[in-house]
């Protein structure tokens, strides 16, 4: 994982993003797993287990925040704004690169703002994550043409399969059902879970994240205990 996320990070995108100076903590852990099936859910949570700060920003390690995602966080929780609530969830909008590389062969640049995510996506360069799928629940509430557009936050209607990446109240949110290792399933139940606890989805308007392209592991699909 480690070998991995140092490989997106020295990417086109991802370099362009680390010319800025980020504070960026790894942890490593070390455990006997005789059946090779990743622990992702035992993982997820002990990083929140690691949390320090009254929220936390829920995502996965091969996407990059926008350098917003911080400041913009920090400002709504400072502004004691009414969705403040311990079964809230702040959804933060997920995209993912069509193409490396631009039409001149120069590498993506990462966007630094709205502005220029709206640019890559005019050019074609960049796409709402999973939108070239057939079945793209897993984002499809977020309302990217709500999003485009939108200057103030905007309540996100659920449905099934629905697992955006979202900022929670860290000691509130429910941990992660162990059951689940592998990939897949073990975002969308938890979200599955919030939504059950009576969680509303709120997307903020001028925040996101970017899908780094990396190698598909294969290993460990689907499966529960």
């Amino acid at each position: 994982m480690v070998t991995q996320t140092s490989s997106m990070v020295n990417s086109g995108i991802g370099t362009s993003l680390f010319k800025t100076k980020w504070e960026l903590g790894i942890n490593k852990f070390t455990f006997e797993n005789t059946e090779g099936i990743y622990p992702s859910s035992i993982i997820r949570n002990l990083a929140l287990e690691e949390v320090f700060t009254e929220y936390a920003f829920l995502s996965d390690v091969d996407f990059m925040p926008a350098p917003s995602v911080y400041k913009t966080s920090v400002d709504l929780i400072k502004s004691k704004n009414r969705l403040l609530s311990k079964t809230t969830a702040f959804v933060v909008a997920a995209f993912e690169l069509k193409r490396n590389t631009t039409p001149d062969g120069d590498a993506v640049k990462f966007p630094r703002n709205k502005s220029d995510l709206l640019a890559l996506q005019n050019s074609t360069l960049i796409q709402p994550f999973h939108y070239h799928r057939e079945r793209h629940y897993g984002h499809f509430s977020t309302n990217y043409e709500a999003w485009n557009i939108a200057k103030t936050t905007y309540k996100a209607k659920w449905v099934g399969l629905y697992e955006p990446y979202v900022i929670v109240n860290t000691c509130a949110v429910p941990r992660y059902n162990k059951a689940f290792v592998g990939r897949y399933f073990d975002k969308y139940s938890h979200l599955l879970e919030l939504y059950s606890a009576g969680y509303e989805f709120w997307v903020l308007p001028n925040v996101f994240v970017v899908h780094l392209p990396h190698e598909n592991q294969k290993d460990g699909i689907g499966q529960s205990k």
